[in-house]
């Protein structure tokens, strides 16, 4: 569709431009981006778990929007977007690279099929014998800080309560245990965003009207899929991989990172202060 509206020379400077953003956003040796065919692009990111592939494909998505290169036939946006399919996986003896291609093509379709311009991923602990679980378990570390002890507690307590939900998920224990978890957990998600929005209104930060909607919006779609669970129209692990990816690897390690530099600004300050008094 580009090339029928530009022509090949400005489709080619595009692919260009698309594959320069994915190279500025790995910065390892051993990582790999690649053109795959087409309008098609892949990276290889060994060592990478889901949280840090995720943040990375992120990264991409957002890196091709900001670079606004126009594109006036889209029916996304007037500029060029990309969809994102991502898997990470564990390779063990007779795995085939075919089944995690495989993979990465049905996330691709997903992030196409839902509204395009997004990532989508799933996690599996192993290709080879068999896909033990499409689940990931959340694992936190020390980088995801912002600093603000509140923030950082909930955003852990976050990730346990996922995981707790992932336990009852893979031990099979009844809908009704599960969707206690689930409504509790968004609870505490509905909690975690309100006293968020109050410390960045304390610490001015520029992007609140934006982050501020964009919890209204995770928070109601988090409650529909809750309601759509209890009335067994959809399975648990989609409400997981909502929770998952939407709101814990793509907001929570992602665009919450927009306001970590006005946590530390605050807290310099008020440092500052203190030596001063």
């Amino acid at each position: 569709m580009f090339n029928d509206c530009y022509g090949h020379v400005i489709g080619d400077e595009c692919l260009q431009q698309v594959a320069q953003v994915m190279v500025d956003c790995i910065a390892r040796p051993a990582d790999l981006a690649a053109r795959y065919g087409g309008e098609e692009f892949v990276c290889i990111l060994p060592e990478t778990d889901s949280s840090g592939a995720v943040v990375i494909a992120e990264k991409i998505r957002r890196g091709i929007m900001d670079r606004a290169i126009p594109h006036k036939d889209s029916k996304i946006a007037d500029c060029v977007t990309t969809s994102l399919g991502v898997v990470t996986v564990q390779c063990t003896a007779g795995g085939s690279v075919m089944d995690i291609v495989s993979q990465v093509d049905e996330q691709l379709y997903l992030a196409k099929s839902s509204g395009r311009n997004r990532v989508k991923f799933v996690a599996t602990h192993n290709i080879g014998g068999g896909i033990k679980s499409n689940l990931v378990r959340l694992a936190w570390k020390d980088s995801f800080c912002c600093g603000n002890q509140l923030i950082d507690s909930q955003h852990q307590g976050l990730f346990h309560i996922s995981n707790e939900l992932l336990d009852a998920v893979l031990s099979a224990r009844p809908a009704t245990e599960i969707s206690t978890i689930i409504t509790q957990l968004l609870a505490d998600v509905s909690q975690h965003f309100h006293d968020e929005e109050l410390i960045l209104q304390t610490v001015r930060f520029p992007g609140m009207s934006q982050h501020v909607a964009e919890h209204a919006k995770l928070l109601a779609r988090g409650l529909e899929l809750s309601e759509q669970f209890k009335a067994s129209t959809l399975t648990v692990g989609d409400v997981f991989q909502f929770l998952a990816s939407e709101v814990i690897m793509l907001h929570m390690l992602e665009a919450d990172r927009d306001y970590f530099p006005f946590i530390t600004a605050v807290d310099a300050a008020d440092s500052d202060a203190e030596k001063s008094s």
